[in-house]
């Protein structure tokens, strides 16, 4: 059984998911349990990966931002830093052989 400090949803390995009752967080255990089921019928989620994309690119940037010490450049329509090569080393990271980037 997999659990998680609230909201929580249980996973059960006899392939039965149970969700808890609605905790009042704002339909957080619904994500949960939209995308479990989204895993094992393949069908989209509720939320678009798109934006939890987005969402969490102001997050991403701010990090980069605070570890080199200096405002940065965003060019939303390509993702990517410009010109500041350490800052945009950051935005990946050197995958385990034999995994790569087309």
């Amino acid at each position: 059984m997999v659990r998680r400090e609230r909201p929580f949803v249980q996973v059960n390995w006899s392939d039965h998911v149970e969700a808890e009752e609605d905790s009042g967080d704002g339909g957080w255990d619904n994500h949960y349990r939209n995308f479990l089921d989204s895993v094992k019928t393949r069908k989209p989620t509720i939320t678009p990966v798109e934006t939890a994309h987005h969402s969490a690119i102001p997050g991403h940037l701010g990090l980069i931002s605070m570890l080199v010490g200096r405002k940065i450049k965003w060019d939303a329509n390509k993702e990517k830093i410009i010109g500041d090569k350490e800052a945009s080393k950051l935005l990946t990271r050197d995958y385990r052989n034999p995994w790569h980037l087309a």
